[in-house]
């Protein structure tokens, strides 16, 4: 991108957040038009595409707009999964379930973040955005298929009420 003033760093800061705040909302929209789990895959999709732009990009609009699009991403996805875990695990293990998958998520970050600051320092700074993007793209085509099977074999994400009441 070109030169930027640190001022605009803010705006980026905010695209991503209104991103997220669509797909935040915008998730159970997704859920009734093509299901839970078709939903979730889409928004690695689109995940991996936007960081592919994001990361090489030199406008600046479209960098932003591309930030909100991962943004939107990542929190349609977030929605999604955990609707489907929550309506589809054991209602005496949710608890363990959901912190489990909490603790490994979360713990990985911060290799995540370590490893693309080695990267960035030894080639350019947006490498890591690009290598995020074909690993999210990967990783959308060799979960997809599972996704989608399961998903057409559970009611719930198929956007069928649940029999906790998560819709």
């Amino acid at each position: 991108m070109a030169a930027l003033p640190e001022s605009a760093y803010g705006f980026f800061l905010a695209a991503n957040a209104l991103g997220g705040i669509v797909g935040g909302l915008g998730s159970d929209w997704v859920r009734r038009r093509i299901g839970v789990l078709p939903g979730a895959v889409a928004a690695l999709a689109v995940m991996g595409v936007s960081c592919l732009l994001l990361g090489g990009t030199r406008v600046s609009i479209v960098a932003a707009v591309a930030f909100g699009a991962v943004g939107f991403g990542i929190a349609t996805w977030q929605t999604l999964i955990t609707a489907f875990r929550q309506t589809t695990i054991p209602t005496d293990i949710p608890g363990r379930v959901n912190g489990a998958f909490r603790l490994l998520s979360v713990c990985v970050s911060p290799f995540g973040a370590i490893t693309a600051g080695v990267v960035a320092k030894y080639t350019q700074v947006n490498v890591p955005i690009l290598v995020s993007g074909v690993g999210i793209l990967a990783l959308t085509a060799i979960s997809g298929g599972p996704l989608l099977r399961m998903g057409a074999a559970q009611p719930a994400a198929r956007g069928v009420p649940a029999h906790r009441g998560v819709r």
